[in-house]
């Protein structure tokens, strides 16, 4: 590393999620500038001038790493525009899945989530990495894939035309920033509930059109932004947990509405039944309460007044004049039957 010292980088260009590579300007000890690129391997691969020469020799290299789970990136170099550019070599750098991410997805699966792979990775590292994880290897590209119409909007009939190239394959590789986002669109069209789990700037845009985007733990500040919710632990185990859960509670939740919708209908059956087949005039005497109560008047007779006043209003000369006594004519007598209780 300390002979890179001696380089003078002089522009710099981030990484793009649509090129999948970045580039660098440098100037050498002798004042030479010269360009840097690193990238997606067939995507530096095309940049080359002698691409037909070498494709055949880097795809079988990528293929044979691939196949084990080694993801590769390819570094080229440009002294002038003239000449163009030509492969340096590949680089290899193994990035395997977490241990508990297998065990996740089992739990996922179980709850009946139905978990899909949408990687910009080549896609025979995301074979080989579905394999690992059981995800099944019906691993597609990006072939026959929707994409943005030429005015930049979305097709209003993704799940029609898509729907049944997108939700049987177990996960698609290689795909662009604008794939992710309509894959997840057309489901959301098929009715299904989408969750996303992403950390980069090039899956902000699926991240904010899915139900719930969840950025993972280390993720950029675009993808933040644009999840619903953000890890702050390593590992995807906590969604699981989340799952049961919210379960828990949307099971607690509709027992409690059901039990009060039964018990209203209950009470709305009692009241119907009893207003039309009983007569409260048929329960209740006006001379109920005999002379040893009023010893205690303020008990005993007080738990009948309330039947005995309506009988008493209901035997009144104005309830038969089709009046209200209670507001309008009440009686003598109805008065003190209502004050003494008897």
């Amino acid at each position: 590393l300390e002979l890179c010292n001696v380089f003078t980088q002089v522009d710099f260009v981030p990484f793009d999620p649509r090129t999948k590579r970045t580039e660098g300007t440098l100037r050498g000890p002798t004042g030479v500038e010269f360009k840097i690129t690193k990238g997606a391997p067939h995507v530096i691969l095309n940049l080359c001038a002698n691409a037909d020469k070498i494709r055949e020799v880097v795809d079988a290299k990528v293929l044979a790493m691939g196949k084990r789970g080694i993801r590769s990136l390819a570094v080229a170099r440009q002294d002038n525009e003239k000449e163009g550019w030509r492969m340096l070599g590949i680089l290899t750098f193994l990035d395997p899945p977490r241990p508990d991410t297998k065990l996740t997805l089992e739990e996922c699966a179980k709850f009946g989530v139905h978990v899909k792979m949408v990687t910009g990775d080549h896609l025979v590292i995301a074979k080989e990495t579905s394999r690992v994880l059981g995800l099944g290897t019906n691993i597609l590209g990006t072939s026959g894939l929707p994409v943005l119409a030429t005015d930049g909007s979305v097709p209003d009939d993704l799940a029609d035309q898509y729907g049944d190239l997108i939700i049987p394959p177990d996960g698609f590789a290689q795909v662009f920033p604008e794939h992710k986002y309509l894959i997840v669109q057309t489901l959301r069209q098929a009715g299904f509930r989408v969750g996303m789990t992403g950390d980069g700037v090039n899956d902000a845009p699926a991240l904010k059109r899915s139900d719930v985007g969840i950025a993972v733990q280390g993720a950029t500040d675009a993808a933040r932004a644009a999840a619903d919710i953000v890890l702050t632990n390593e590992g995807l185990s906590v969604v699981v947990e989340a799952i049961k859960q919210s379960r828990e509670i949307f099971a607690r939740l509709q027992n409690f509405i059901l039990y009060r919708i039964a018990a209203t209908l209950q009470l709305l059956t009692f009241f119907f039944v009893a207003v039309f087949a009983l007569r409260p005039i048929d329960f209740y005497n006006n001379n109920f309460c005999p002379g040893p109560f009023w010893s205690n008047a303020s008990t005993s007779c007080y738990n009948i007044t309330p039947p005995l006043l309506a009988s008493s209003l209901y035997n009144s000369p104005s309830f038969t004049n089709g009046q209200d006594p209670v507001f309008f004519q009440p009686t003598p007598r109805t008065c003190a039957r209502g004050a003494m209780g008897c």
